[in-house]
């Protein structure tokens, strides 16, 4: 019988370590991709994605890196810049940090079922949808 009470601990390399840990990336974001919007309300996102393209506005001098990521993103001819950007800028480090909750978890001798469901409850929480939904700095 499976108890997720064990005594003993499941090592971090069995296999049902490793698969429940790319479910833990992958469902968070295969969860919000569709959620992404092609376009923004928020101002400052606006102002974000817009900056990306005009040189003569850049952002504020704290989130340099975020703003490299963006341009990158931002001129590859896959959608709309706006949901580009908040994809690969904001989407994926969110769904990472799920996986990155998993493993710390993991780490600390948590059952690898309670660390799954951890990680997808940590996902779906209002906050972390609007994190990973839209472009903006506190994303990455």
């Amino acid at each position: 019988m499976l108890s997720i009470f064990s005594s003993e601990p499941i090592p971090l390399d069995s296999r049902r370590s490793r698969v429940l840990g790319v479910l833990a990336f992958a469902l968070p974001l295969l969860l919000f991709i569709p959620l992404i919007p092609l376009s923004s309300e928020n101002a400052s996102a606006r102002q974000f994605v817009l900056s990306l393209f005009d040189h003569q506005r850049l952002p504020a001098p704290g989130y340099p890196l975020y703003w490299l990521l963006g341009v990158l993103w931002a001129r590859i001819d896959f959608g709309v810049s706006h949901f580009n950007v908040a994809l690969m800028c904001s989407t994926l480090p969110v769904a990472l940090s799920s996986w990155v909750l998993y493993r710390a978890a993991r780490h600390v001798n948590v059952h690898p079922y309670l660390a799954m469901f951890a990680a997808i409850v940590w996902a779906t929480g209002p906050d972390t949808l609007a994190l990973a939904t839209q472009a903006h700095v506190h994303g990455l």
